[in-house]
């Protein structure tokens, strides 16, 4: 929503006895791979491929490519636990400065 901030918090039933995974999508993940080449970071313009033209369009993944992109995941699609902050969080870059005696 422009000019708003926004943060939708949701609860997800899962049994309690099992940890808690945070698994890839396959086939948004063989979109990313079978769509890298249209990236383009330069100012121009870039025409995307769409009917007529001799390039590959529709990026439905099939079967083969869904098992290639499974294979270079090595067969597991989880996401792993290694979170590590980067950078400083919104409460440290916005907290007001302490005064310095003089």
């Amino acid at each position: 929503l422009p000019k708003r901030k926004f943060l939708q918090i949701i609860n997800v039933d899962h049994d309690a006895e099992k940890p808690i995974e945070i698994k890839y999508d396959l086939e948004w993940l063989c979109i990313l791979h079978y769509t890298n080449h249209l990236i383009s970071i330069e100012s121009s313009m870039v025409f995307m491929p769409g009917p007529g033209c001799d390039e590959r369009w529709i990026f439905t993944p099939t079967k083969d490519e869904q098992e290639f992109i499974f294979e270079k995941m090595s067969g597991d699609l989880r996401v792993p636990l290694n979170f590590a902050p980067t950078a400083p969080t919104q409460e440290e870059l916005h907290s007001t400065p302490k005064k310095r005696d003089q």
